[in-house]
């Protein structure tokens, strides 16, 4: 089984170290602007499940491997949204992120949404 996770919030509000962190069990508090795919497999209940994560430094991930802009909510099981507790306009566009995914997706649900406080 896999499932596809795509992380998502404004620049710097700790999307990278929170994705390395929930992987490695490391902290890491420097990150470039470098967009990433993890993957990891792990047994859950038995069964060998590989949880796919897209980590995008911007605050909408950028597919230059296809023609759609919407891609990456295509490929996504769910979001991770991210804002920083010091930054009130990062805690503010998770509403313009939830609305923008809504508006590309029409099978996700508000319960689909996490949301992160960083």
């Amino acid at each position: 089984m896999e499932a596809n996770i795509v992380v998502m919030g404004t620049e710097s509000v700790g999307k990278s170290a929170m994705t390395v962190r929930l992987l490695t069990r490391r902290f890491i508090g420097e990150y470039g602007d470098i967009e990433s795919i993890y993957s990891q497999s792990s047994i859950v209940d038995g069964r060998e499940v590989t949880l796919n994560i897209w980590d995008s430094p911007y605050s909408e991930p950028y597919c230059s491997t296809c023609e759609s802009k919407i891609c990456w909510v295509q490929w996504a099981d769910g979001f991770v949204l991210v804002y920083s507790i010091c930054d009130r306009a990062s805690f503010n566009a998770i509403s313009r992120l939830v609305q923008r995914i809504k508006s590309l997706s029409l099978s996700m649900n508000p319960e689909d949404f996490i949301q992160r406080n960083h």
